[in-house]
């Protein structure tokens, strides 16, 4: 799989694993790489992406293993601040009087 941009990479990768319910850490980021595995000890699941040479696209090179670790409500975590403001700007698009209250329910309905 290709992305615009290592930013564009973390977000869709991060939104998986919400919607998957699993987590990962990662293990090297920057500009030109991403390397990470499953929070789960038990679990091979890695991944490996880097910048393909003279443009911004990032690619993932390996992933050669599935998760094990089965869903454990693990993604706790996941939804940083970034994921946040991207899906509650999204959502106050559609309506601009949505209360936080009304906004976080609808988050956790939408992605628990």
């Amino acid at each position: 799989a290709t992305f615009l941009n290592s930013k564009a990479f973390r977000v869709a990768l991060r939104q998986l694993a919400i919607r998957e319910d699993w987590s990962f850490n990662t293990q090297y980021s920057d500009t030109r790489r991403f390397r990470a595995n499953c929070t789960d000890e038990d679990c091979p699941w890695r991944i490996h992406a880097s910048k393909l040479p003279n443009t911004n696209t990032f690619m993932v090179k390996k992933l050669p293993f599935e998760h094990t670790c089965g869903s454990k409500n693990c993604s706790k975590g996941m939804a940083n601040r970034d994921w946040l403001a991207e899906k509650g700007k999204a959502a106050l698009e559609e309506n601009a009087t949505v209360s936080a209250k009304q906004l976080r329910e609808r988050l956790q309905r939408e992605y628990d």
